[in-house]
């Protein structure tokens, strides 16, 4: 898998919102779910903005079994995409591969791999 690295950090210490360092891209919310059926399959959603009546993008977040990183299938404009999200208080990392898609089955493997080309990630 190749993973084009996105690096965020929160618009005001504490809020939802998060920027993207060094790229035109659109802003992104962490937020927990709040209807029961999908807070039962997910920790987080991570959307962006509604621009004609569609979120810019948007997944929910599962956990993994290290405590600050998360996988979702990420719904961009152009597909689908394996994303790993990072997060550490003010910053958040996508680390995202791009019309790639990864059955939950494997989707350790997926993390694993990609903590063993970015250590510093953990």
């Amino acid at each position: 898998m190749n993973f084009r690295i996105y690096h965020y950090t929160r618009i005001q210490p504490g809020g939802p919102w998060f920027t993207c360092q060094g790229a035109t891209l659109p802003e992104l919310k962490i937020e927990r779910p709040i209807r029961t059926d999908i807070a039962s399959r997910c920790a987080f959603i991570l959307r962006g903005h509604i621009v004609d009546g569609s979120y810019t993008v948007f997944t929910g977040l599962l956990r993994t079994k290290w405590d600050q990183i998360f996988t979702g299938d990420l719904i961009l404009p152009a597909g689908k995409s394996f994303v790993i999200a990072t997060m550490d208080g003010e910053n958040l990392t996508l680390a995202v591969a791009e019309n790639f898609r990864v059955f939950p089955r494997s989707r350790v493997k997926g993390v694993t791999d990609y903590l063993k080309q970015n250590p510093r990630a953990i």
